[in-house]
């Protein structure tokens, strides 16, 4: 009886109660505190990720193509251009995920002590049955 816990039939001690009150509201806690990335977050992340990809080749092809040599002056002027223009969109498409990461790492924390608590009272409360029964 979780309100009213036993132990060989005296009353169990107040530890043990807290870890079964803990345990019975193990499945909100770790519902509540362990969130993934809703549908707005998951699209701003992935447009950035997209936009530093797209740049990062582009300036990689670039890179080899004036290396190589034998580009004309305005070929390079022209892909200067692109670049600067991948980066700027690149920097405005990854302007949230700053925030969105902090977001994701206090949203971890609070899922890792969630589920941590539950974790250790279960193994704990396991034991105390074990005593009770033994």
């Amino acid at each position: 009886n979780i309100s009213n816990p036993t132990c060989n039939g005296e009353p169990a001690n107040s530890t043990f109660k807290d870890m079964l009150e803990t345990l019975s509201n193990c499945p909100t806690a770790i519902n509540d505190n362990c969130i993934p990335l809703n549908a707005s977050e998951l699209v701003s992340a992935t447009d950035c990720k997209d936009a530093a990809e797209n740049f990062r080749v582009a300036f990689l092809n670039s890179s080899r193509e004036i290396t190589a040599g034998g580009k004309p002056p305005t070929e390079i002027c022209f892909s200067l251009q692109q670049l600067t223009t991948l980066k700027s969109d690149a920097v405005q498409k990854c302007s949230q995920v700053s925030s969105i990461d902090k977001g994701i790492t206090a949203s971890k924390r609070r899922c890792d002590t969630n589920f941590k608590a539950c974790t250790t009272d279960q193994l704990d409360a396991s034991s105390v049955m074990v005593d009770c029964k033994g």
